[in-house]
């Protein structure tokens, strides 16, 4: 009994002892954690540092080239004034300079496709001279024009690729063709564009019965019209949107068409060889419209 008295007194004297441990040991895990958080914080504070330094030296030297391209320029400017070349090549730079500030004052002058620009595209539109308002209408189309034919090469493509997938069935809307575009296409871009019956525009033939082109143009006295179809795409003039001779054309369709049938394909040499084919009143009014439009231009 003494020495279970004795065990129990060891006992409690070593559990006593034991707390004050246990309390330390306790203190020193949570003070290793939060070490080891600490160490994680400076790691994560010297990568950004890291990083920030390689941007910094970046930025120092665009800085650089920056202030050795002014100088340059400033040299050019101060050491080649009589150098016509020189002179020329620093006066296109500042047409191209105009011509962007002039689309930023009169945004209604740009179009979706212009996001594809290259600088390339600005310096061909900023070729000639820019001192009157025509001027910058000429301008701004030449660069609608650059860019929308770049945008027709791919709408070929993307169309090919459809029409092979359906059975060279034309799409009915242009958002079939999304898929098949090599990068998907900025939607602004396509809400450009209409599917139009093949008659729509006679001056073009792009194959089959339908033929995708602008709805309309920016500017009517400057603008090319495109079109687009199953054997490729092309363009024609700003006259497309307003051709006073469409019209004529598609009365005189048939009386082509029957021309060509007993003339074993053949196109008419002069206008006169048509007659005997004209069977309706509307036809020879159109007829006679065409005569006087070729006889216009042939004054002109």
């Amino acid at each position: 009994a003494r020495q279970a008295s004795q065990l129990r007194d060891q006992n409690q004297t070593l559990q006593q002892q034991q707390a004050p441990l246990s309390e330390q040991v306790g203190l020193l895990s949570r003070a290793l954690e939060d070490a080891t958080n600490q160490i994680a914080s400076l790691r994560d504070d010297n990568e950004r540092l890291n990083r920030n330094t390689v941007e910094l030296a970046k930025l120092r030297g665009d800085a650089s080239r920056l202030r050795s391209d002014s100088q340059e320029l400033a040299q050019l400017k101060a050491g080649n004034d009589k150098d016509p070349t020189v002179t020329e090549a620093l006066r296109w730079k500042e047409r191209v300079t105009t011509l962007r500030k002039h689309l930023e004052q009169n945004p209604s002058a740009g179009i979706p496709e212009l996001q594809t620009a290259s600088e390339q595209d600005w310096l061909n539109a900023a070729r000639g001279d820019l001192n009157t308002e025509k001027d910058f209408r000429r301008a701004m189309s030449g660069l609608r024009t650059a860019v929308q034919n770049r945008f027709a090469n791919d709408l070929r493509d993307a169309l090919g690729k459809y029409m092979d997938a359906n059975n060279k069935q034309f799409p009915t809307d242009l958002a079939q063709l999304q898929p098949y575009f090599k990068t998907p296409v900025d939607e602004a871009i396509l809400q450009r564009y209409e599917i139009f019956p093949k008659d729509k525009i006679s001056s073009l033939d792009m194959g089959g019965d339908w033929i995708i082109s602008q709805k309309s143009p920016v500017d009517a006295e400057f603008d090319v019209r495109l079109g687009v179809g199953p054997n490729g795409w092309g363009s024609t003039g700003p006259q497309s949107w307003n051709d006073p001779i469409e019209s004529t054309l598609k009365t005189l369709d048939p009386v082509m068409k029957a021309y060509a049938a007993v003339n074993s394909g053949k196109e008419p040499s002069q206008p006169s060889e048509l007659l005997p084919f004209i069977t309706t009143p509307e036809q020879q009014a159109a007829y006679e419209k065409a005569l006087k439009y070729l006889e216009a231009n042939k004054r002109d």
